[in-house]
């Protein structure tokens, strides 16, 4: 019935057919109708950051400390730039984390999106923008080696071309952030400030509406716009010391 090798070649293919059948219902029996959760990419929109009939004085703060850095990184020759600034909530208000990074195409072709790994939930992240403020699409799946961790996609509006950088800015919500109160006194602690030449580091908060600022250190260094809202700001490129801890005091009404 069978020549003397088509009996191999039919035992092979049904070999074949077994295995493909097997490899399939052990998936389906681990992952179900569903891919694994480190697979399932999500789309997501930036969430505007101002309106038509809204300003935003969090955005205006961080806008301006964001050039500054941005332009003293130029002066200064430095590769790198970031900025991280805290809008404090009060009432309704959420507090909202801002910061910034410069990023690199380190490639030999133009990159269309940028990808990062975040430590925090897809739903705290309210979106990606340019430095103009131009919201950006981007994409979120978990990060299969941490279940802390997500990995994240951003759409650019224009490809970023081989050796260029570019700053990209991030919103994310900061209800979690946490400070260390003291009778009607509350501290807030920014992190490390670090002065290095081939990087410029910015640490900003905006406190609530009608606040008041008991203190801040280190003052030599510290750049405050008085307001509705009070601003206090740090660069690391006017630092005295190479590392730094600001941080600031407040009461509320």
């Amino acid at each position: 019935m069978f020549g003397d090798n088509t009996w191999k070649l039919w035992l092979t293919l049904a070999f074949f057919t077994l295995a493909i059948w097997f490899a399939g219902h052990q998936y389906q029996s681990t992952f179900g109708s569903r891919p694994p959760e480190w697979m399932q990419l999500r789309e997501h929109k930036s969430q505007p950051i101002e309106g038509a009939f809204h300003s935003d004085p969090a955005w205006h703060h961080f806008r301006e400390l964001a050039r500054t850095a941005v332009a003293a990184a130029e002066l200064q020759c430095a590769g790198e730039c970031t900025v991280q600034f805290i809008e404090l909530g009060s009432g309704r208000n959420r507090t909202v984390v801002w910061s910034g990074e410069t990023v690199h195409n380190q490639g030999f072709d133009s990159l269309p999106v940028i990808e990062r790994r975040v430590a925090t939930d897809p739903s705290h992240l309210l979106g990606y923008y340019t430095i103009e403020g131009a919201p950006l699409p981007f994409a979120t799946n978990k990060y299969p080696h941490n279940d802390q961790q997500i990995l994240v996609t951003i759409h650019l509006d224009k490809p970023l071309a081989p050796a260029a950088g570019r700053f990209l800015i991030r919103r994310e919500d900061g209800s979690g952030f946490t400070s260390s109160d003291s009778g009607g006194e509350r501290t807030i602690r920014l992190g490390y400030l670090r002065r290095m030449p081939e990087r410029v580091e910015a640490l900003g908060i905006l406190l609530p509406p009608h606040a008041t600022l008991l203190r801040y250190s280190p003052e030599a260094t510290a750049t405050v716009v008085d307001g509705p809202e009070t601003m206090v700001a740090w660069f690391s490129n006017g630092l005295q010391d190479n590392i730094t801890l600001p941080s600031i005091t407040y009461s509320l009404h």
